[in-house]
């Protein structure tokens, strides 16, 4: 569950954090974005490797057992060699399970290096990414060190055979429907939707309530203090009445109100309407099947829309007053979740705060904070 409460938290994030920075990185950093979504496209090209290797992985573990329990129970093997036989498999998948962890860790390391290479971040590497993959780098080493080489070389062959297989029948992922559904135009949803969007013009000062703390690692978990989301990504979350959902997404939308904290104003984020959906079974089919309805049924609450990327599954401005976005996160064996974000459009504002980033024009600076502030 911690490595999942990390990737969909940054999932979240990643779309506000991407703005170039001052004029230290004015010179290379290109202003249009175009560096840090290739590199975010890198990234989670990365990751979805490291998730198939993690599903296949698990389908390892059975694999491995099996025999050995079925011989134990055939009474081919006393409790002795059961005993040196499930070590031996342990101690393999325990080398193989914190390889696969420090992969995970050193994709949002190695995001890091590329951005400050690029001249779109400012250098060193933050410590707790550093702090990350040498923390996962101690375990592998000592998993591994405990690990029979040749019966690891073994597991290791099996596990190719197991991804090679899976690759093999995997499903893939279809196009976006983009095609508005106004079925639900005077009902309750879209009422409930609508209002949301009214509030946005104020930033959701209306619908706003008290603050949430989030856990990005749970207090006691490892021995630690605990890590709030609030701390690692410059994002508060504050209780919101407003829920929207629909009953063919089945599981219940958590929703709150997001409010970023950076000090950098070209960072911060702009107060965001952000509900979730969060699966522990499905299959990606499923998951884009109801990510595209129930955006098209938001798409269907408005008069107007209007096209504005092809970055997100869904990404389009309604009415002239709100960005919406809507997208899937697809988990490969682990928790897969479907998010909707709402905010206030403001191109004029974006604008002044990359210009801002640029020259520290006192006029951008003010333009640009017309969209933190109501």
């Amino acid at each position: 569950m911690y490595e999942f409460i990390r990737r969909a938290c940054l999932l979240i994030a990643v779309a506000f954090i991407f703005y170039p920075l001052g004029s230290h990185a004015a010179n290379r950093c290109p202003p249009d974005f175009s560096v840090q979504n290739r590199l975010d496209a890198e990234q989670k090209a990365a990751q979805n490797l490291v998730a198939r290797e993690r599903a296949a992985i698990e389908d390892l573990k059975y694999a491995t057992m099996a025999p050995i329990g079925d011989k134990y129970q055939r009474k081919e093997i006393d409790q002795d060699e059961y005993n040196r036989l499930t070590k031996q498999r342990d101690d393999a998948l325990r080398c193989i399970d914190a390889e696969n962890a420090l992969k995970d860790n050193q994709t949002y390391y190695t995001m890091q290096v590329k951005l400050i290479e690029a001249g779109c971040q400012s250098g060193p590497v933050d410590k707790m990414y550093v702090g990350w993959v040498r923390e996962k780098e101690d375990r592998k080493a000592k998993a591994c060190a405990k690990a029979d080489l040749e019966y690891l070389a073994q597991l290791v062959r099996q596990l190719k055979e197991i991804q090679a297989d899976k690759l093999a029948k995997e499903e893939r992922s279809t196009p976006a429907v983009k095609q508005a559904d106004a079925s639900q135009k005077n009902g309750q949803f879209c009422n409930q939707i609508r209002s949301v969007t009214g509030h946005a013009a104020t930033l959701f000062a209306g619908i706003t309530r008290e603050k949430k703390v989030e856990w990005f690692v749970e207090p006691g978990t490892l021995g630690s203090k605990g890590v709030k989301i609030s701390d690692m990504a410059a994002i508060d979350s504050y209780v919101t009445p407003v829920t929207v959902s629909q009953e063919f997404l089945v599981t219940p939308a958590k929703c709150v109100i997001q409010v970023g904290t950076d000090a950098d104003i070209t960072l911060r984020i702009v107060p965001t309407y952000a509900c979730d959906w969060e699966y522990l079974k499905t299959t990606r089919r499923e998951l884009e099947e109801r990510t595209d309805r129930l955006l098209n049924l938001v798409r269907g609450c408005y008069e107007k829309t209007a096209e504005d990327g092809n970055f997100y599954r869904h990404d389009f401005i309604a009415d002239n007053a709100a960005k919406i976005v809507g997208d899937l996160y697809y988990g490969e064996g682990k928790p897969s979740r479907i998010y909707l974000n709402i905010s206030k459009y403001t191109p004029a504002e974006d604008k002044g705060c990359m210009q801002y980033g640029f020259h520290h024009k006192p006029e951008d600076k003010q333009l640009c904070m017309r969209r933190l502030k109501p």
